[in-house]
């Protein structure tokens, strides 16, 4: 179980932490409280298969440093849809291709709400996505009762408080800076971009509510942390799997050399042409699968799902881990293997159909906006990489596989590399 700094703390430190709590909350008024939530909500829950919660912290110790596994692991053994504790909150985790695209495409009103968590008000003022996936990221959303009395996880929330205070307040001054100078038929980037959309009163369609100023610094906020942070994520995985797999590396390089050629850089345009490095692209994500559990959900409505009935205000886990290491959908999913989504072993083209099937970016009413442009953010920045450089490890360095789960958030948590050493080859030269 990780804190909001992305960290499993040693686990007599953690005991010790739990024990402390344990006999401070007994005799505490949220205590209390506490009870009469659990029996307040239990009985919505009877119907849904689960793991035994232990009191206060329910199934936290459970999940491990890879929840996304013993997620996995778990809907072996209840099925796709099953009941678990956090804290005192209630999660309801959905699993599978079929299950998650029911609930989030087919009942996408149904499951389109966020949770409640005090966190999510830290970044952006809890106005924005990005702001609600870093704000997910605090013990203090499952077992507020920690904010009640000094300890080292209320420490930490504080800290993480004032470093998005300071982003979100870096970010308020630039669109400030812009605004004084903003002149009326002139972009100059993105900023004004905004600017001129949203304060001359733009919207997003006819009788829909209509953006208001302060979402320029949400929005920008959304773009320079969740998306950056992707890419960030994914590059890493991106250059470890070339070094790892130099043939494949060679065969992406001269992809590239006979379809963009030596004289310039690839450009968006030239993915149509070079298929092995648009399923490379693909399969880094799939085999990754650095975001394996999406920022959680929460129903709207008292909803059904596989037979279940779910109440209003649930908070609801996708485990993307699950559909991207699905054997029923991936042959040899645990293989690292590009060529799955090429049409034919020539490279004549991707095959489309599967790759919709990665799960990355989410789906439905909640899928990642900008998901098309991180996708050619993702592809520029590989290629240009690949086309100028070669990639290898230092000379004994053994490269693994094993990734961190990492990041400021526990619940959308990234799988981030261990740090490697490695040597860049220039091959303009």
């Amino acid at each position: 179980f990780l804190n909001s700094f992305g960290y499993v703390p040693a686990a007599p430190t953690l005991a010790l932490i739990v024990l402390a709590v344990l006999l401070l909350v007994f005799k505490a008024p949220c205590w209390k409280h506490w009870r009469s939530d659990s029996s307040d909500h239990h009985q919505w829950f009877q119907g849904i298969p689960g793991p035994i919660a232990f009191p206060l912290i329910g199934n936290s110790f459970q999940l491990g440093s890879m929840p996304h596994l013993k997620l996995s692991r778990m809907a072996a053994k209840y099925g796709d849809v099953f009941h678990l504790k956090l804290g005192s909150r209630h999660i309801v985790v959905i699993n599978g291709e079929e299950t998650i695209r029911e609930a989030l495409v087919k009942h996408a009103a149904d499951f389109a709400g966020r949770p409640d968590f005090p966190s999510y008000h830290l970044v952006s003022n809890g106005y924005t996505h990005f702001g609600k996936t870093v704000g997910a990221g605090s013990l203090v959303d499952v077992m507020p009762w920690l904010l009640k009395f000094p300890n080292p996880i209320r420490a930490l929330f504080h800290d993480f408080e004032l470093i998005n205070r300071d982003i979100f307040t870096f970010i308020k001054k630039k669109v400030e800076e812009h605004r004084e100078t903003y002149r009326e038929g002139t972009v100059r980037d993105m900023i004004d971009a905004f600017i001129k959309l949203i304060e001359s009163g733009g919207g997003i369609g006819e009788g829909e509510t209509k953006l208001q100023p302060h979402h320029v610094e949400s929005t920008l906020t959304d773009i320079f942390g969740a998306s950056q942070d992707t890419l960030s994520t994914f590059l890493q995985w991106f250059v470890l799997l070339v070094m790892k797999y130099p043939k494949m590396q060679n065969r992406l390089q001269k992809e590239l050399d006979l379809v963009v050629g030596r004289d310039r850089l690839p450009r968006s345009g030239d993915r149509i042409n070079l298929p092995f490095t648009e399923a490379f692209m693909y399969e880094v994500l799939r085999y990754t699968c650095f975001v394996p559990i999406t920022i959680p959900h929460a129903t709207t409505t008292d909803t059904e799902l596989n037979g279940f009935d779910i109440p209003k205000d649930t908070i609801i886990f996708i485990n993307q881990w699950s559909v991207n290491r699905d054997p029923k959908i991936w042959k040899d999913p645990e293989k690292f293997w590009p060529e799955r989504f090429l049409q034919d072993q020539s490279s004549k083209g991707v095959d489309r159909e599967l790759i919709r099937r990665v799960l990355i970016f989410s789906a439905g009413r909640r899928r990642c906006v900008g998901e098309e442009l991180a996708k050619v953010q993702l592809f520029l920045f590989s290629s240009i990489l690949l086309h100028q450089l070669n990639f290898s490890p230092k000379s004994g360095e053994q490269l693994s596989l094993e990734g961190v789960y990492s990041l400021p958030d526990w619940i959308e948590k990234k799988i981030i590399l261990k740090v490697i050493s490695l040597k860049l080859l220039n091959r303009s030269t």
